[in-house]
């Protein structure tokens, strides 16, 4: 053994791959004085949006399933509540 645990290992190795990919990501989107970046700007933020936009249509679409589902079980319903309150 090299004097190492290997918790101390694992530590180091993950520290390096954080920091990896950090300067990645870095060169990647935080070079803001190159031509390119308004293009990369403009797809992050598309990406975002259309995002965002699925995930509230996802919403919207389990809303609105979930009020088509009630209505279809309680339309039915409506002569066995009615023979309940009104027929003694």
């Amino acid at each position: 053994m090299n004097g190492y645990s290997s918790n101390d290992e694992s530590a180091q190795n993950h520290s390096d791959m954080r920091i990896e990919m950090m300067e990645a990501l870095y060169r990647r989107y935080g070079d803001a004085g190159s031509i390119n970046s308004i293009g990369k700007r403009i797809r992050y933020f598309r990406k975002k949006y259309a995002w965002v936009l699925v995930v509230e249509m996802a919403k919207f679409f389990g809303r609105a399933l979930d009020i088509l589902i009630s209505l279809a079980v309680l339309i039915p319903a409506i002569p066995i509540f009615y023979r309940g309150c009104c027929c003694d």
